[in-house]
């Protein structure tokens, strides 16, 4: 899984974003069939295909893997801590893209 989230990350640091989409999202199909739901190796595989989806214009599948982090964050370390203010905020920057400014402002006052 390792390799395949260093594959997404370089994959979004030279701009092929679906490649970076299909990497993350084949570590995320090999965490939830191996791994516990909060292991780091899946947020950062929730974050690269965040990153990846937004950069191609995939609105709803950037917002479910910024919820996905955000709830596992919170399930994990509790709402008020500083991996779920961190989740919130990058929820928040994917609903100022999607145009929901209740929420996003909902979410970066979370994040706050």
């Amino acid at each position: 899984m390792s390799f395949l989230n260093a594959m997404a990350a370089c994959c979004v640091e030279l701009a092929r974003y679906p490649d970076a989409c299909g990497y993350a999202e084949d570590a995320l199909a090999l965490a939830d069939a191996a791994l516990p739901a909060a292991d780091q190796a899946t947020l950062a595989s929730l974050e690269f295909l965040q990153d990846a989806c937004l950069a191609t214009g995939r609105l709803a599948e950037a917002h479910d893997a910024a919820k996905r982090a955000l709830d596992t964050e919170v399930a994990v370390h509790g709402s008020e801590s500083l991996a779920a203010g961190r989740a919130s905020q990058r929820l928040g920057a994917v609903l100022v893209r999607i145009g929901d400014a209740t929420s996003a402002r909902t979410a970066l006052l979370r994040a706050r």
